[in-house]
């Protein structure tokens, strides 16, 4: 049996070569350097200020993407900071140092679509500050205000954090990496004395990459319910769940796809073991395609095991999608499916 799963591994790899992910002979789409996000109202923003401890600034924005990836952006990140010591030189406040970044964005652009993750550069020193103020008098001769104040700062290099990103285009997936540097401003105050000062919202983003590289997609065994040594077996008419989780070169799931599910009959002889999963009659997909779970990062599709007319016998499923790299059930990679044994029984 064993011998019999390795050859057919090799014989679905052989027939699908070809419908890969990218290779070194597909052109490589632009990095994101000169890629900018700027003026930005930001859309939502939460935050725990403790001048003299830590701070956390959670935020969202969205809005326009210029460079290479024309288009449209979202990002949404969390901040913390250290007690704030270090001057500012203006307005009488103080920076402290960013101790942690941590954030992930997408642009949706005509040129492909850009998903990735940053996080503060260890060497980077970025700064941030964060004030609820009740009647500050701000130097200068300015008026009084109370209100709000939270920022964040690129380091003195212009940049501090560091990005990796997947970029989807026609020709495949692609990696790309190397830093960015990011401002984040919101301002609000109300004066109780003299003229209230400019309110400001914005948040202002740069990158500078390192290269592109070519990205194949990774598509897991098929997950549990189905167990890793193909001894699974249900009842006849009950309903499969399969799903699998395609993820890129960084690890992070994939949507947007249409993997397909399909069976293949493997004996005909009555399995020996019992019934060992759970009868379900949940309603079952139609057609071939999965459908992508966002909550858990998966594709799954409930099959009806009344759609094969043997109901005691021994069958594979597969899953395909031709861009990604699958693995037989003994861990061999197989170009663009997965697959794993089961069985079904009457009673």
């Amino acid at each position: 049996m064993q011998f019999r799963v390795r050859f057919l591994a090799v014989l679905a790899g052989l027939a699908l070569v070809g419908a890969t992910a990218p290779t070194a002979l597909a052109t490589a789409p632009p990095s994101l350097s000169g890629e900018s996000f700027y003026g930005t109202p930001i859309t939502q923003l939460t935050a725990t200020c403790d001048p003299i401890g830590t701070s956390t600034i959670s935020y969202t924005t969205s809005g326009t993407a210029y460079g290479l990836y024309p288009g449209t952006y979202t990002e949404s990140g969390t901040v913390t900071i250290g007690p704030l010591t270090l001057p500012r030189y203006v307005n009488g406040f103080q920076l402290g140092p960013v101790t942690s970044l941590d954030a992930t964005f997408t642009i949706n652009s005509t040129s492909g679509t850009v998903t990735g993750s940053k996080h503060l550069d260890p060497n980077g020193d970025v700064a941030g500050l964060c004030y609820n103020f009740t009647d500050r008098a701000l130097p200068g001769g300015s008026p009084t205000v109370s209100g709000t104040f939270r920022e964040v700062i690129p380091s003195s290099t212009g940049f501090g954090l560091t990005y990796t990103a997947t970029i989807a285009t026609p020709s495949g997936y692609w990696t790309d990496s190397g830093i960015s540097g990011m401002t984040l401003i919101q301002f609000q105050s109300t004066a109780s004395a003299g003229t209230n000062p400019a309110q400001e919202d914005v948040f202002n983003e740069a990158y500078s990459s390192s290269g592109v590289t070519p990205c194949a997609l990774t598509m897991s065994a098929i997950l549990p319910p189905f167990n890793s040594n193909g001894s699974s077996i249900w009842k006849y008419r009950s309903t499969v769940p399969v799903k699998v989780r395609i993820t890129d070169c960084t690890g992070a799931p994939v949507p947007g796809l249409s993997p397909q599910v399909g069976t293949q009959l493997w004996s005909s002889s009555n399995p020996s073991g019992g019934i060992d999963e759970p009868t379900s009659t949940s309603a079952a997909d139609t057609g071939a395609t999965m459908r992508y779970d966002a909550s858990a990062g998966q594709y799954v599709y409930n099959w009806a095991s009344s759609s094969v007319s043997d109901g005691s016998a021994t069958y594979l499923m597969y899953v395909r999608e031709p861009s990604s790299i699958g693995q037989a059930p003994d861990g061999t990679p197989i170009v663009g499916q997965s697959y794993q044994q089961f069985a079904l029984k009457l009673k």
